[in-house]
């Protein structure tokens, strides 16, 4: 899987100006095996790009969003729960937000959020291995809204396309 998604990010233009791979934070801190760092790791050591495990972390826990239907409950969950370490690390960089599953994008767009106001990043490609294709209770049609860039209103998000502007 690991080679698969590094040949993906190879073929991406963007590759080329990536300063990190950063990977999304986990729900549960005291599992041995954290499948998305695991992930990130193999993935930095098949690219070569640094890996900033520890740069984006949660304040406090969070339960696992995939239990949660209300797409209204999930972003509360995330309201704030972000932050980075070091906000001059990747200042005027580009990113690439890792992560293993994007049901609603409503964790995409929380970390994403932080890393453009807190760190100060140029821009954020973000990477997921799956996408789902169930919906919370009120995201209806209009969830791929979320998949819009804060800042560009031109700017449309297809998230069943390769690429999603955050």
């Amino acid at each position: 899987m690991v080679v698969a998604l590094a040949d993906f990010l190879d073929t991406r233009v963007v590759r080329l100006w990536l300063a990190a791979i950063v990977p999304v934070p986990p729900s549960n801190e005291d599992r041995p095996l954290q499948p998305v760092r695991e992930l990130a790791r193999a993935l930095a050591e098949r690219t070569g790009l640094p890996l900033a495990e520890r740069y984006l972390v949660k304040q406090r826990p969070t339960p696992m969003l995939k239990s949660i239907d209300s797409l209204a409950e999930r972003e509360q969950e995330l309201a704030g729960v972000f932050t980075v370490t070091d906000p001059e690390r990747y200042r005027g960089q580009w990113v690439l937000l890792f992560d293993d599953i994007c049901q609603t994008g409503t964790t995409l767009a929380a970390a994403t959020r932080v890393l453009r106001e807190e760190g100060g990043v140029a821009g954020v490609y973000v990477l997921v291995v799956t996408l789902t294709r169930t919906y919370p209770e009120g995201a209806g049609g209009a969830w791929r809204t979320r998949f819009r860039s804060p800042d560009r209103d031109d700017v449309e998000g297809d998230p069943w396309g390769d690429q999603i502007p955050f």
